[in-house]
């Protein structure tokens, strides 16, 4: 098995978890393969009452969830904004300890998509948010070779389909050498 870990960035409200989903489900019957989605631990609660320290508790929970995974040998699909290239480089570093292909896939819905995808959905998710991770996000790939994305996924021009079809074209590729 080759075992990989990707990395899906992008704001809240573009289609991160819905390309996630829809790529965990083509690979789980024939990988071990877990979907690691931050969304499943922030509740209305969460965003009603935001404090800094309860998003350090869901990234902790997620870095220690990957980082068992793939200690276990699974591969990860890890589902956050992942907007920081600091975020995206911890994940890097699991997995070139375990030594295991690690991916960025940047979901490059801009804000105001995400702002009218998040009004659409009555997400719990302020709109004050979106715009702060907007403010904030390193783009992938403009400072780090290792930070490169294998794919930037558009939601408004490119099926799921075509998008896990390359994503997958990508990894057989790399499995080869």
């Amino acid at each position: 098995m080759y075992q990989f870990l990707l990395a899906i960035c992008g704001l809240p409200a573009s289609g991160k978890t819905t390309l996630a989903s829809a790529l965990w489900k083509r690979c789980k019957d024939h990988l071990d393969v877990q979907l690691i989605s931050t969304d499943e631990w922030r509740d209305e609660a969460f965003y009603s009452d935001f404090q800094p320290w309860k998003e350090q508790k869901v990234r902790e929970r997620a870095r220690i969830e990957t980082q068992e995974f793939l200690l276990i040998g699974d591969s990860i699909i890890h589902d956050d904004t992942n907007y920081y290239a600091s975020m995206r480089h911890e994940l890097y570093e699991m997995a070139e300890f375990v030594g295991c292909f690690f991916g960025v896939i940047h979901i490059v819905s801009p804000l105001e998509v995400a702002l009218q995808w998040n009004r659409e959905h009555a997400s719990l998710i302020p709109h004050e948010v979106i715009e702060r991770i907007d403010q904030r996000f390193d783009e992938p790939g403009t400072k780090y070779a290792w930070d490169r994305p294998i794919i930037q996924f558009d939601p408004r021009t490119m099926k799921i389909e075509d998008a896990i079809d390359e994503i997958r074209n990508f990894r057989l590729e790399l499995s080869k050498h």
